[in-house]
């Protein structure tokens, strides 16, 4: 998941679907914003993980990118730097979610 091959793979499915769609029927459409919904999430995923190491081409490479701000802390701080990085972007969605849904009404 973690490599360039993935996102890769959405993306040309959603160009090719694209061309495709220009000439075919409407369920293709809603077929090719799925894959570019796919390509999108785990292009997002890639960014999110680049504030920490990833291998862009694993099987290919063992070679590791990254910005590695958490590897900076001392062990107990980067650990509760992660968590608190991710609950706040768990936070963000929730608040996201809230506005644009309304989800507070249906609990």
């Amino acid at each position: 998941m973690h490599t360039l091959f993935v996102p890769l793979i959405f993306f040309l499915a959603f160009v090719f679907g694209f061309i495709n769609s220009c000439f075919e029927c409407k369920k293709e459409k809603k077929l090719n914003l799925k894959f570019f919904n796919d390509f999108f999430r785990k292009f997002l995923h890639l960014i999110l993980d680049f504030f920490g190491s990833i291998m862009l081409f694993y099987p290919i490479s063992k070679y590791s990118v990254g910005l590695n701000l958490f590897g900076y802390l001392p062990f107990a701080l980067e650990r509760l730097a992660a968590l608190c990085f991710n609950a706040g972007l768990l936070i963000i969605w929730f608040l996201y979610m809230e506005k644009k849904y309304k989800i507070s009404d249906f609990i």
